[in-house]
């Protein structure tokens, strides 16, 4: 079954908070993201903007397009 994106960016930020060993708030503080909007985006239920990915992206320190493979 396929996919879609909104899930695959959500597995993937998770997986990324993760390797790093960062919880939900401090990625939330890290970023500036609200950890409820984190926590939907991880979940798939809600698709995260494109400037949101980048601010998510830079606090974990990797390319943004990771989060959409």
């Amino acid at each position: 079954m396929c996919k879609n994106i909104i899930n695959v960016v959500g597995e993937q930020l998770r997986e990324a908070r993760e390797d790093k060993g960062l919880s939900l708030r401090q990625l939330a503080e890290d970023s500036g993201v609200a950890f409820a909007r984190i926590w939907e985006i991880e979940k798939g239920a809600k698709a995260a903007r494109i400037d949101t990915i980048g601010r998510i992206a830079e606090a974990l320190d990797i390319d943004a397009l990771r989060l959409k493979r």
